[in-house]
């Protein structure tokens, strides 16, 4: 990886000089902190696939296996009393509907929502469902409308109409992105960036950030990273950090905005079948949507039943590089796609493994640019303490 994103040595020195006063006082609930998750200890994030359909065939989908099965209702029902009555250890659960497209379920989704409502359940829970947003129109949108402080709904979208229709023909005209805007602002907008929308990775954020919206970029996985990826994200990345710096007030996207609870804090890096776990439209349980039948096949689904991931202690990194690496609780490496694409939990995509270290260089080059300006505000000690021992961890990687 080249020398990218280098910060001056005497912003290092101020920020060492400041962590040794701070180190004092580290939190004693870093135990507590899973994994990929985000849950902390008493939390559980129970996904649930309302339906496989999908209008859309996005070309990094994972999804291969996506048909016209949906969910019956008196199934999801079933799921969420589990879910919310079982295990006494669990306090507060993170419910998600996915999909295919979750909102071609809408009625169940619809029925579900009420019964959660209506009902006294004995632990505290929360709504998602991220939608591809061709569906969300009249009796949906009132519907969201009635359900704001119910139910979230991030929306995907890749950032401009011409990135967007790379990867998802016939789709961006199809969204009313002036609902989400006007009725839902500060929506998440997962924008999944690949290898021909890279070279747009500043301009589609900025776009999203006009929007009202918070752009959740990401990198696309099981797909092949080209070498010149490398040099296109460190010009994107620049451009966006200028921007960032000029627009200070705003929240960075999710790739620069520098995860130091993650790294300081995770215990793990995948959560699967852990505190995370997932229902197919049959009511079987899986790890994770990574593990499921859709996203790998049945054959690779079956050997995944002979795994015991509760009791699995196996370490996810393969390498002794992974195991000294400095993000290594952060970073995003997934078991599920290693499982699909080598038949082992551990490993990882050495290209995606580049990109990763120079967006982490990235996030800690601009927390640092921050903090020296005196930009963070209503910074407790300890989240200060994280933050500047995440800037030297990040800068650190090579």
């Amino acid at each position: 990886m080249c020398n990218c994103f280098e910060i001056k040595e005497d912003i290092i020195f101020k920020i060492e000089q400041k962590l040794r006063d701070l180190e004092s006082d580290e939190n004693k609930q870093m135990l507590t902190y899973m994994g990929c998750s985000g849950c902390v200890e008493g939390e559980r994030r129970c996904g649930i696939i309302l339906t496989k359909k999908c209008q859309l065939a996005c070309k990094y989908c994972y999804e291969k296996g996506k048909n016209s099965s949906s969910m019956e209702f008196n199934t999801a029902r079933s799921i969420v009393e589990r879910e919310l009555e079982k295990n006494s250890c669990v306090k507060k659960v993170h419910i998600d509907l996915f999909g295919g497209e979750p909102f071609l379920a809408f009625d169940v989704m619809k029925a579900l929502v009420e019964y959660l409502k209506s009902d006294d359940f004995s632990k505290e829970f929360y709504i998602t469902t991220i939608t591809n947003g061709v569906a969300i129109h009249g009796e949906i949108q009132e519907w969201l409308k009635l359900n704001r402080k119910v139910i979230e709904c991030p929306l995907s979208l890749d950032g401009t109409r011409e990135m967007q229709e790379r990867n998802r023909p016939n789709s961006f005209d199809r969204i009313d992105l002036d609902f989400f805007a006007r009725e839902l602002p500060g929506t998440r907008a997962k924008m999944t960036v690949a290898p021909n929308t890279i070279d747009g990775l500043a301009k589609g954020t900025i776009f999203i950030h006009s929007l009202n919206l918070r752009p959740q970029n990401g990198l696309a996985y099981g797909v092949r990273w080209p070498a010149e990826s490398e040099n296109i994200l460190i010009e994107e990345l620049k451009k966006l950090i200028e921007f960032y710096l000029e627009n200070y007030d705003l929240e960075e996207s999710l790739m620069l905005k520098i995860p130091y609870k993650d790294i300081c804090m995770r215990q793990r890096s995948c959560d699967a079948g852990k505190s995370m776990v997932m229902y197919d439209v049959d009511g079987t349980r899986w790890p994770c949507h990574m593990f499921l039948p859709m996203s790998i096949g049945e054959e690779k689904a079956e050997k995944v039943k002979k795994i015991n991931f509760k009791e699995e202690t196996q370490d996810i990194f393969a390498d002794e590089d992974c195991k000294e690496c400095s993000i290594n609780k952060s970073c995003v490496v997934c078991r599920g796609m290693n499982f699909n694409e080598r038949s082992t939990l551990m490993g990882k995509d050495s290209d995606i493994c580049i990109l990763t270290k120079i967006i982490y260089k990235a996030k800690a080059y601009l927390a640092a640019e921050k903090w020296i300006r005196g930009l963070y505000r209503n910074f407790d000690r300890d989240d200060e303490r994280m933050l500047l021992k995440s800037i030297v961890l990040c800068s650190k990687l090579q």
